[in-house]
């Protein structure tokens, strides 16, 4: 019968080292996974927040870009009336885009010189908007104003009678009426606004009483 040598305990001894160090490593390398995991957890969810928030930007700036189009619009058609068409009033059906309470404002800021960079607001404390519209959760709101006009190059201004503020001249030449628009889209909810101010140059003319570009 053969005798246990008296290395063994110390065989076992190194064995018990070996399997709590392979345990160890091995709870070393799940810790380092579920770490790398919850990393690219968090990473991706960052990236659908911003990706979230462009689209949101964007929305934004899409109202806002589109309220600039109806001002022109409005412009044109105020012009070619010599007073805010019906149709854009909030009074008509379907609601047009301008209150009817800014009507009178709005015509004398598009037709007359009455009225030059009137100081009123689209949108905050004080404001009186002469635009206001929804667009995809977005609450738009606009002011026009006529900054200033001058005779087109190489024709003589003549104010036509009647008519304040547009005027023709005997060739025709046209007048550049330079407007300044200025629209913010707001969402209550999300916080999220978008302001876009720009100046149109409505090229008129008399023959055909409206703008031409």
């Amino acid at each position: 019968m053969n005798t246990p040598s008296a290395e063994y305990p110390l065989l076992v001894g190194e064995a018990n080292c070996q399997a709590g160090m392979t345990l160890l490593s091995i709870m070393m390398i799940l810790f380092m996974m579920t770490s790398l995991g919850i990393l690219a957890l968090a990473v991706s969810g960052m990236e659908n927040k911003m990706a979230g928030s462009m689209r949101a930007v964007e929305a934004a700036a899409d109202a806002a870009e589109s309220c600039v189009g109806t001002s022109v619009n409005i412009i044109r058609q105020t012009l070619l009336a010599g007073s805010v068409p019906v149709s854009l009033q909030s009074s008509s059906i379907p609601a047009g885009p301008v209150p009817v309470g800014n009507v009178n404002i709005l015509n004398q800021e598009i037709t007359s010189m009455s009225l030059l960079n009137n100081p009123d607001l689209a949108f905050g404390t004080g404001s009186i908007p002469n635009i206001v519209l929804n667009i995809n959760n977005y609450q738009v709101f606009g002011d026009i104003d006529k900054s200033y006009q001058k005779p087109r190059s190489g024709s003589g201004q003549q104010m036509s009678a009647g008519y304040e503020g547009v005027g023709n001249s005997s060739a025709d030449g046209g007048l550049d009426i330079f407007y300044r628009i200025d629209c913010w889209a707001n969402n209550a909810a999300s916080g999220n606004t978008s302001r876009i101010t720009t100046v149109y140059d409505c090229v008129f003319s008399a023959t055909a009483g409206s703008c031409q570009s």
